[in-house]
């Protein structure tokens, strides 16, 4: 038993080799561009608006897809800086007549 540390030694018996406590350093974080696209799409019911939806929701640059029929509009928001002449060929391919929102 001689020669050997006791379980609980004082501080200043303790491992030297791990390092004191000391507040972790916060890394940068990436930020994280949001971009919001507006489109007027010919819709003429929800069956329409979610045909848009569905197709776009399959990217996985897109986080959220929002329609109004009335106003025949599509809201896009994605998490990265898309191009949006690639969201609206998506959105043309249900058939639909589409265009970026001025």
């Amino acid at each position: 038993v001689y020669g050997r540390q006791p379980i609980f030694a004082p501080p200043a018996f303790r491992c030297r080799s791990i390092p004191p406590h000391s507040p972790q350093q916060q890394e940068a974080t990436p930020t994280i561009t949001m971009a919001k696209y507006e489109f007027t799409v010919a819709m003429s019911c929800d069956g329409c608006g979610n045909a848009a939806k569905r197709v776009l929701s399959k990217r996985t640059d897109v986080t959220e897809v929002s329609f109004d029929v009335p106003s025949q509009t599509v809201t896009v928001e994605t998490n990265a800086d898309v191009d949006a002449n690639d969201l609206l060929a998506t959105i043309k391919k249900t058939g639909k007549e589409a265009s970026i929102k001025a």
